[in-house]
């Protein structure tokens, strides 16, 4: 597959249509770690802000990585009573968000209203989709994880539940959200 190198990012030409330009699948994984600098963010964003087809390999590739480790506790999606196991710490901590499947370049501001080993409840101004990945960062600790539920509350914000997948400080990568 040809393809150029702009400012690191390798962008592949679509064997199926060679005139189409695509982030390559190892940029994707880098990205969906963290660990691209300031452009190279900047420069994979633009391109998946406009590309279907790159959007949904973030979501499939997110989803390989995750199985592959074990690490996908997604089925079912939360559908009555708590039944978490872990102790709930409850916080009012500032976070920002970004749903990364599928993919969105926004960010908005959240609420960290509680924390567990397995999730945490946000509230935010934004009406998730169950099963969307986000990113999270609080303080120096960014998470990663997938909706399970979303529900208008009385204060016109959103609550959202979000079981975790991993959680990594953010001083070991160099921008995130």
């Amino acid at each position: 597959m040809g393809g150029l190198i702009f400012h690191g990012i390798a962008i592949a030409k679509d064997r199926q249509d060679p005139d189409s330009m695509h982030v390559s699948d190892e940029d994707i994984q880098i990205y969906l770690r963290g660990d691209l600098g300031r452009l190279r963010l900047a420069i994979v964003e633009i391109h998946l802000a406009g590309c279907a087809w790159c959007q949904s390999r973030v979501g499939e590739t997110w989803n390989f990585l995750f199985s592959a480790a074990g690490l996908n506790r997604l089925n079912p999606l939360w559908r009555g009573p708590e039944r978490r196991r872990e102790v709930r710490v409850r916080t009012n901590d500032l976070a920002v968000l970004q749903v990364v499947a599928p993919f969105s370049d926004d960010r908005v501001s959240a609420r960290v209203m509680d924390i567990s080993k397995s999730g945490l409840q946000v509230s935010l101004a934004l009406n998730l989709e169950p099963g969307a990945v986000v990113k999270v960062k609080r303080a120096k600790t960014v998470f990663f994880g997938q909706v399970r539920y979303c529900r208008l509350e009385q204060d016109g914000q959103f609550r959202a539940g979000l079981l975790l997948q991993e959680m990594v400080s953010a001083d070991e990568v160099r921008h995130i959200v």
